[in-house]
């Protein structure tokens, strides 16, 4: 009785579900990839199918199966996609390594992740996976393309006789993927995600996200991230996909314009970008009906702005990692351009998603008071890899803790007020004080080191160094911000560095952050921006 009622119960899995959707109408246009010098090429949706399939079985055959740890490092292009869901559908668990992360980090999460299998883009990362490949765990690396000292994937799977993929079943509870995010000390960590968050997740976005009747979605962001995890409520809503390579703002004005473009998603630092762009007007932009917009917070002034420019088409989604992109949203009809207050918030619980406001007793806060954003649902994360100590302090008590602070409006909306964590959101990129403290004390003539979010009208937030040199020595400042581009990725690399005689201190003795910030964030009623 037990197999049977489980057999007829189950659920697809995240890559059953992606096949279903590319068999829909294999004629159509999944993908249309606009490179940056000018030449686009079409991916049909019985293409991308076909290529799934066909590297799941070089994968297979190559030794790839379930729990094997795969990294995929690429550019924006479909390949990299296809090779992400290929290897989750025969059981693997993948890791995408951030374009534009440092070595370092990426040889932490190869170790970290017990990493068997590189997949990437050999135009721009080829001597950089020549050393990842040098690492213990790494057993395999393919190419999305012909280069030296390495299999050309592509070329393989075009040759390879597609693989019966029901002779290795997969289940909702395997490991899908391990993201990777950041710790407000040490070392970032893996956030464990089933095939059930990334299907709940797709539920989720197709009942409460309002997509276009048919997509026409623009994405210039990865689609090994966060952008990725849109493109299949847009396939199953028979869409169509175009890639641009980076994020350009003329290109993308002139993509949307051209190709009719009805659907896109920008971190806040992307649309300012493009409302500063010369060429911005609201007549080229009138086919857009939804742009989705998240991963940190947005200016209201530049998001009342926006609204008024080009209509109420602008929709808000909060979440995080460990929560599968589901959270809370603000819907385009919410963004009331006169409104301060409702431009500030994040929106309300999205359909299937639990949210409360928690004090530090796990007690629910009365409306108007702060407390911490808790989540619960199907699509919560199983924990941090290898992590026990954090994974029970995230999921205490059966909730999310977010380590986000915010309160309740009496109309039911959710807004941020500031974090628990020591993290910086500078153009939607999460970047966390530890880290680039850590490198900047790698210097010899550097005795301590602070590291600040403060305001900044472009990027958000923007990333301040407070340095305290040894006596006698003063480091140039470039020297300082070249280290930290080193060790970290040029991301980490602050706006700004300051060089004083002494920082404020606790009474324990530690650097006094809160004092720091509060001269930055004096005029502010919250400590995001």
């Amino acid at each position: 009785m037990g197999p049977s009622v489980a057999t007829l119960h189950r659920r697809r899995t995240y890559g059953e579900l992606i096949l279903a959707a590319l068999a829909r109408d294999p004629a159509a246009t999944a993908f249309v990839v606009q490179t940056d010098h000018g030449s686009d090429r079409s991916v049909t949706y019985g293409e991308a199918a076909d290529s799934i399939v066909r590297m799941a079985t070089v994968l297979a055959r190559r030794g790839v199966g379930k729990g094997t740890g795969v990294a995929v490092l690429s550019n924006n292009r479909p390949e990299a996609w296809f090779a992400t869901v290929a290897a989750q559908m025969i059981g693997a668990r993948t890791s995408a390594l951030h374009a534009l992360g440092s070595l370092e980090d990426h040889r932490y999460i190869c170790q970290d992740a017990d990493i068997k299998t590189v997949v990437f883009d050999p135009d721009p990362y080829q001597g950089h996976v020549q050393q990842l490949a040098g690492e213990s765990s790494v057993r395999d690396v393919l190419a999305l393309g012909p280069t030296s000292g390495f299999d050309d994937f592509l070329s393989i799977a075009a040759r390879a006789e597609p693989w019966d993929l029901t002779e290795n079943p997969v289940s909702e509870e395997d490991i899908a993927s391990l993201v990777y995010t950041g710790g407000t000390t040490g070392r970032p960590k893996g956030v464990v995600r089933p095939h059930r968050c990334l299907t709940e997740m797709v539920m989720v976005q197709l009942a409460g996200w309002p997509w276009p009747a048919q997509p026409r979605f623009l994405a210039a962001a990865p689609i090994t991230h966060a952008t990725g995890m849109m493109l299949v409520p847009i396939l199953f809503r028979g869409g169509t996909v175009f890639l641009h390579e980076r994020f350009d703002a003329g290109r993308w004005l002139e993509t949307v314009e051209r190709e009719r473009v009805n659907s896109s998603f920008l971190v806040p630092t992307m649309l300012y970008r493009v409302l500063d762009d010369p060429g911005f007007s609201p007549d080229r932009l009138h086919s857009l009906e939804a742009v989705f917009y998240g991963a940190a917070p947005m200016s209201p002034g530049r998001l009342a702005h926006a609204v008024r420019s080009l209509g109420r088409v602008f929709v808000q989604f909060y979440a995080q990692a460990e929560s599968t992109v589901v959270g809370t949203i603000l819907q385009r009809e919410e963004h009331d351009p006169d409104s301060a207050q409702r431009l500030t918030s994040c929106g309300r619980p999205m359909p299937g998603a639990r949210v409360e406001i928690h004090d530090d007793d796990d007690r629910q806060v009365p409306f108007g008071q702060v407390g911490e954003i808790c989540m619960r649902g199907p699509f919560v994360m199983d924990g941090y890899w290898c992590q026990p100590e954090a994974t029970a302090e995230a999921l205490r008590n059966g909730w999310l803790h977010t380590g986000d602070l915010g309160r309740w409006t009496v109309d039911g909306f959710v807004t941020i007020v500031g974090r628990k964590k020591d993290m910086i959101v500078t153009g939607g990129f999460n970047v966390f004080a530890g880290e680039v403290e850590d490198a900047l004390s790698g210097h010899p003539g550097i005795a301590q080191a602070a590291v600040i979010g403060v305001p900044d009208a472009d990027w958000g937030e923007a990333v301040m160094a407070v340095v305290v040199p040894h006596p006698g020595q003063r480091p140039h400042p470039q020297e300082l911000l070249d280290l930290v581009r080193l060790r970290k990725g040029r991301l980490h690399v602050p706006k700004r560095i300051e060089i004083v005689d002494d920082v404020p201190l606790t009474p324990l003795g530690k650097i006094d952050k809160k004092a720091l910030r509060a001269h930055f964030w004096e005029d502010a009623d919250r400590q995001v921006h």
